[in-house]
């Protein structure tokens, strides 16, 4: 097998396409700062010939360059965890030194920031589904976000944002929870806590509305 071509366009992946003494060919696609280092390091040229270890390298090096794409893919603006991104890709049955590749690459770029990305999603359940402390955090680890930056972005909302919040979910959804008998009282209790409020919480806004009352 020998190198048929290196196509170094002046925006995006290096082509390289290598030939076999029977006439077939197999193309590669390669990220310029992958193709460089490789470079760096003695690389190939056209015409060269390439044996087996060569070949596994130019393979890996396509192989990560395609992981990157695929991650990126699977990010497309939206916020994901290290864990899901890896996750995915590990699906798509990339190697696991290719995920680890678009995993740094992608960190360094700034698509993958855990701990902005967990603020992020922690304000947004608090502002638009009125969600507690403990269901947002529940939602951060269940989506693979690290327990450190989870805990650190759901502590970041006051306690008076997270009473907020349960005082207009008890006002639009349970508005006559301090006059309703015991039973029913508890199945709303039941419900407030599945949004992740603790009991004590509950407890302190039935008090106050029925102080108002």
């Amino acid at each position: 097998m020998f190198v048929k071509s290196i196509i170094t366009p002046e925006r995006g992946n290096v082509v390289v396409t290598l030939g076999g003494e029977g006439g077939g060919e197999e193309r590669f696609f390669i990220s310029r700062a992958l193709w460089q280092r490789f470079a760096e390091s003695g690389g190939v040229g056209d015409a060269d010939p390439v044996n087996e270890e060569t070949y596994d390298k130019i393979a890996l090096m396509a192989e990560k360059t395609s992981a990157l794409k695929e991650g990126s893919r699977i990010i497309g603006g939206a916020d994901r965890s290290t864990a899901e991104v890896a996750r995915k890709l590990k699906i798509k049955k990339f190697s696991d030194e290719a995920v680890k590749f678009a995993l740094s690459v992608l960190k360094k770029n700034g698509y993958l920031d855990e701990a902005s990305n967990c603020v992020r999603i922690a304000e947004r359940e608090l502002r638009s589904k009125h969600y507690g402390k403990r269901r947002i955090l529940s939602y951060l680890l269940s989506h693979g976000y690290e327990r450190e930056a989870a805990e650190d972005a759901v502590n970041r909302i006051s306690d008076e944002e997270y009473r907020d919040a349960l005082r207009y979910t008890v006002e639009r959804k349970f508005p006559r929870i301090a006059e309703v008998d015991r039973d029913e009282r508890q199945k709303a209790i039941a419900s407030l806590m599945r949004l992740g409020f603790a009991t004590s919480e509950i407890l302190g806004v039935i008090k106050e509305l029925r102080d108002i009352n």
